[in-house]
């Protein structure tokens, strides 16, 4: 009796792909890149990749890394914003915006959000706040945005690279 099989290799599928948005370089050590709904670290140096243990809900659209490169910031497809620790590997606040976001960065000194929606009334400038923290002055406005708060400072207008080293 003779027994005869064709032997083919199948290709393994992708585990996981870039599929848009921005990536980042902090501390020129270390590219951060979307992937997915899922964040990818990969160390220049070392040529080594892991992903973060967090995700979002849906495609990651935008990031931005603070200027000290402890802190992550992401925005998936849904309008949803994850500010993250990178060193905790922890999701720090939750944030849900009620347009799509077309960019967003840290101010120099960390301490400030700047975050565009394309509309005609410029870019927010947005300032993390514990849930229940007061007005520091009248000027800006806290305002309940999914499980967290952020202060708004008002009226500001400009592009990017215009925020200063005190963040205003």
């Amino acid at each position: 009796m003779k027994l005869t099989c064709d032997i083919k290799m199948v290709p393994e599928p992708p585990r996981s792909s870039y599929r848009g948005g921005n990536a980042v370089i902090t501390n020129n050590t270390e590219l951060i890149s979307p992937v997915g709904n899922r964040v990818s670290l990969t160390d220049l140096i070392k040529s080594q990749t892991t992903t973060l243990p967090v995700q979002s809900s849906s495609n990651i659209s935008r990031i931005a890394a603070s200027p000290d490169g402890v802190f992550l910031l992401t925005v998936d497809d849904s309008r949803r914003c994850l500010f993250i620790n990178l060193r905790q590997r922890v999701v720090l606040h939750r944030i849900s915006f009620k347009n799509p976001i077309n960019a967003l960065e840290f101010s120099p000194n960390g301490a400030f959000i700047a975050v565009s929606t394309g509309e005609s009334d410029g870019t927010d400038v947005k300032e993390p706040a514990s849930p229940g923290t007061p007005n520091r002055d009248g000027d800006d406005e806290v305002e309940g945005v999914g499980s967290g708060d952020v202060k708004k400072r008002k009226g500001y207008e400009g592009r990017e690279g215009d925020l200063d080293e005190e963040g205003g």
